[in-house]
């Protein structure tokens, strides 16, 4: 479904420059691989379950034993999951990374300091496996699995990591700008909850189709108006 609204997207000749999304999304194969022959490069979470080979990884010749086709290359270990490929690195390769100033809640804690949202976190380069990868178009004919970021945020004091990016951005980028846009999926929350407790997306209780398409028009243009207003007339948007 998320490929065919992509695609739809398309369509009109718009993409994305980049694209986040949930675990929901970033745990499964073959939306990433879905991402990658679009053109469209990703950031996206995923679980502590979903398992790669390290970036320095090379598969191997297998012997030939005489019959049938020439057996292809295959990495020497098993796959391992991204917590465990984690937990080997440790928690002491972390580093403090600050992302964007904290946004002020009056609303919901005005006696919460406004600072910087800040984390630990570290980067490693890993070749996400799993059968949907090997039986895809993007590995190499001698077997080499494709190399993308593995994105860790590992809180101080904590036993092990608490969240899990993968992204395909080139091998270069630095680590605050991986942080960066991975941390950016929280304007998606605003937003939806600027939807639903300001503009009333939620409000809806009719039951045509024409009903709910003309009430989440008119919400989707007004949270479209503010989005302008804060990006032209900031004062104005607070005074709104």
């Amino acid at each position: 479904m998320a490929l065919d609204m992509l695609d739809e997207l398309a369509q009109w000749g718009l993409r994305p420059p980049l694209l986040t999304a949930d675990a929901g999304y970033g745990q499964v194969a073959e939306f990433r691989q879905g991402l990658t022959e679009r053109g469209i490069g990703y950031i996206v979470a995923t679980t502590s379950s979903t398992t790669a080979q390290p970036g320095d990884a090379q598969p191997v010749q297998v012997p030939y034993a005489g019959v049938g086709k020439h057996p292809a290359p295959r990495y020497p270990h098993p796959a391992r999951s991204l917590i465990h490929l984690a937990l080997a690195h440790g928690a002491d390769a972390t580093t403090l990374v600050r992302w964007r100033a904290r946004l002020p809640t009056p609303d919901r804690d005005p006696d919460r300091p406004i600072g910087e949202l800040s984390g630990h976190f570290f980067a490693l380069r890993v070749r996400p496996a799993g059968r949907a990868i090997r039986r895809g178009p993007h590995r190499g004919d001698d077997g080499v699995l494709p190399e993308c970021w593995l994105l860790v945020q590992w809180p101080p004091g904590q036993d092990e990591p608490s969240d899990y990016w993968l992204s395909d951005l080139p091998a270069d980028t630095p680590l605050a700008e991986l942080v960066r846009l991975a941390k950016s999926r929280w304007r998606i929350e605003h937003d939806y909850r600027e939807l639903n407790t300001a503009l009333g997306l939620d409000h809806f209780e009719g039951r045509s189709w024409t009903g709910w398409h003309r009430h989440v028009t008119l919400t989707a243009a007004a949270h479209l108006f503010l989005t302008h207003l804060r990006l032209t007339r900031p004062k104005a948007a607070g005074q709104t």
